[in-house]
């Protein structure tokens, strides 16, 4: 694909397509966490994971 606007649109496509993959992992995660600890137990797992892979993330950002 040469077309720079056709790939841009492809690319835009896919991120959308990863972005929305990811808020349906995150639902069904917490359907699953929910069903076995409860919301207020589900809730506080998925936050600590979805901040624990942030901190990761920035670490491996800013690592020299």
């Amino acid at each position: 694909m040469t077309d720079p606007t056709a790939r841009a649109e492809k690319l835009s496509r896919e991120l959308d397509s990863a972005f929305r993959n990811r808020a349906d992992l995150y639902r069904l995660f917490l359907d699953e966490l929910t069903a076995e600890l409860g919301a207020e137990r589900a809730e506080a797992v998925m936050i600590r994971t979805i901040e624990q892979r942030g901190k990761e993330v920035a670490a491996a950002a800013f690592a020299d």
